[in-house]
């Protein structure tokens, strides 16, 4: 079995797809992703992702690295106000089945480490 899908916040902005992730949103083919909060959760603990073969006007063009996929969207991220900068955000996912298809679902995981050096040993 493989690793739990996990999507986590670089430093510089980047929502990272590990591979069980790439793999389960299937980003290999789906090289756009529309993103939303929830207003119920503004400080971003809880957004929604939709993948996409094609571009919008809204979509954020995924990049592939190797076996794993980002979304450049440092602008999103500050505009709810999580401190990506300072502090390690990962999120849990889970699908979402709707009438067109899946939503992916995303949940701030309980705890942010410091990008501190002394957290890193740097």
């Amino acid at each position: 079995m493989g690793a739990t899908p996990i999507a986590t916040i670089s430093e510089r902005g980047k929502l990272m797809f590990n591979d069980s992730a790439t793999r389960l949103l299937g980003l290999d083919l789906n090289r756009y992703m529309s993103i939303a909060s929830d207003e119920r959760f503004c400080d971003g603990s809880v957004l929604y992702l939709i993948p996409g073969r094609q571009s919008t006007q809204s979509a954020f063009k995924v990049s592939l690295r190797g076996s794993y996929a980002y979304v450049s969207m440092p602008k999103f991220f500050e505009s709810v106000k999580l401190d990506f900068v300072h502090k390690v955000i990962s999120y849990s996912m889970s699908a979402l089945r709707q009438a067109n298809g899946l939503m992916w679902l995303l949940r701030k995981q309980e705890f942010e480490m410091s990008r501190s050096p002394e957290t890193f040993g740097f």
